[in-house]
């Protein structure tokens, strides 16, 4: 099979696997949210989950993304005859990494403002991103919201007053409601403009993995892509889908949610595969730059937006490092394997 062939099943595969987990917990959701310890276990496995999807992401960075990006820059030096030794890629790796830092506090100053502007709502965002439910109250954090975190937050489903009251975590987001007020009321379109803008954010760090896969010149590095991102964009997919539906999301504005967070990574790859294409000098320099930025982003996926989060609750922490663990050890297993195969051919 063809790198390219390989690349093209990688955007329907992507795009579909992204897509069903995303539409998934429309039918899981309903027999565990009656059940407080079904949603726990539930979320614990997630947790785990993601984890692993940490140690594989990690892998990624460092025995795929980069060691890829420092051959295509020497390339790039041995072609311009260049003598100088300053560390281009680890210059670029870390202009990524502080890429998706800005946006990412960015996107959480422009919510902040909307909230002190107007804050007789509820963001539609809160839904898909909300507060980490092993947080401790802060009013720092109230504020503040994490770009990629995937975590399902907790609900209560208890009656007040003939209604159903919200979960704790909205009730922070919506401390300016009534307590019985439910959350699951139909969003404005001021709501829905916000949370689009912030759903694009999100995605940006997609459309990066998708460009990182699309620029590899050979089937080890595809794979080696290829594994990381189907678990990570299948678990990214399913937790996204659970706080959507846990929150009442209508099933129309899931589909639509779920549509444009799928077809992120496949315009990435769109986008990568034009750039390879062109074997031009420029095209070289873009696509070196390309895999060294998506170090970068994941770099600051892994250790801002999964470890960081998962690792500040000590529940299951053993767990947890087992599972990262495992992550690292597939991914290692696997890029010697690789190299074992296809450097002996």
């Amino acid at each position: 099979m063809e790198n390219l062939t390989l690349q093209l099943i990688s955007v329907s595969a992507i795009f579909l696997s992204t897509f069903l987990s995303t539409l998934l917990p429309l039918k899981v959701i309903g027999t565990t949210s009656g059940s407080s310890s079904g949603a726990s276990k539930s979320e614990r496995f997630i947790s785990v989950c993601n984890c692993l999807a940490g140690g594989v992401f990690l892998t990624t960075c460092f025995l795929g993304l980069i060691p890829s990006a420092h051959q295509k820059f020497d390339h790039i030096r041995d072609t311009m005859s260049a003598k100088n030794t300053y560390p281009i890629t680890e210059a670029v790796v870390l202009a990524g990494f502080y890429m998706i830092l800005i946006l990412e506090r960015t996107v959480s100053a422009v919510r902040e403002f909307g909230c002190k502007k107007d804050n007789s709502y509820l963001f539609e965002m809160d839904q898909l991103l909300p507060h980490h439910s092993g947080q401790q109250d802060s009013s720092e954090s109230e504020d503040e919201i994490d770009l990629f975190e995937m975590q399902p937050i907790k609900h209560s489903s208890h009656k007040e007053n003939g209604k159903v009251g919200s979960s704790s975590s909205a009730k922070k987001a919506n401390r300016n409601w009534d307590s019985g007020h439910s959350h699951t009321q139909n969003v404005s379109s001021q709501n829905l403009g916000r949370s689009f803008i912030l759903l694009l954010a999100l995605s940006v760090h997609s459309v990066f993995e998708g460009m990182a896969l699309g620029v590899q010149e050979n089937q080890k590095n595809t794979l080696y892509l290829l594994a990381a991102i189907l678990i990570h964009e299948t678990l990214a997919g399913f937790a996204l889908g659970s706080n959507m539906v846990r929150n009442g999301t209508s099933a129309c504005l899931l589909c639509f949610y779920s549509s444009v967070f799928s077809v992120m990574i496949p315009i990435g790859i769109v986008i990568g595969l034009a750039i390879n294409g062109n074997k031009s000098f420029p095209a070289e320099v873009a696509s070196a730059t390309t895999q060294a930025l998506a170090a970068g982003v994941f770099i600051f996926i892994t250790f801002f937006e999964i470890f960081g989060h998962e690792f500040d609750k000590q529940q299951d922490w053993l767990l947890k490092v087992i599972a990262s663990l495992i992550g690292f050890l597939l991914l290692a297993g696997l890029e010697a394997i690789l190299i074992f195969k296809f450097d002996t051919l």
